[in-house]
């Protein structure tokens, strides 16, 4: 499953690849944020001065709002998608809302950049 933002940055499309082909679904951002967070470790000299800081375990958390047509099937936990060049695995889907064949969805995803460089 993969978002994919427009130059607009309003629209999205997200799909499945499958053995039949693919399955694309869209529908308009209406809010998005990635963010970057991860653990730092200060790095203390022998009098317990702070002379670095070690940055690990970075992640970008993605947090997209849309509206889309009523039977679009949402991304499923564990899909991958891929919101303004950041590939994340999607942890939660919410409806907040649907009526008159529109619903409105909050898509939960994380980005684990150290993840993706590990693979070969």
């Amino acid at each position: 499953m993969a978002i994919q933002t427009k130059p607009t940055a309003k629209s999205a499309i997200w799909g499945c690849k499958a053995a039949q082909g693919d399955t694309y679904a869209s529908g308009k951002i209406v809010s998005m944020s990635v963010d970057t967070e991860g653990n730092e470790e200060p790095l203390l000299n022998s009098d317990g001065e702070t002379v670095g800081l070690c940055l690990f375990d970075e992640k970008q958390p993605i947090n997209i709002e849309l509206i889309c047509e009523a039977a679009i099937t949402p991304p499923d936990r564990g899909d991958e998608i891929v919101v303004d060049g950041v590939t994340g695995i999607v942890l939660k889907v919410s409806k907040k809302w649907e009526q008159k064949g529109w619903k409105k969805l909050a898509i939960q995803a994380t980005a684990y950049p150290n993840l993706e460089a590990e693979q070969p």
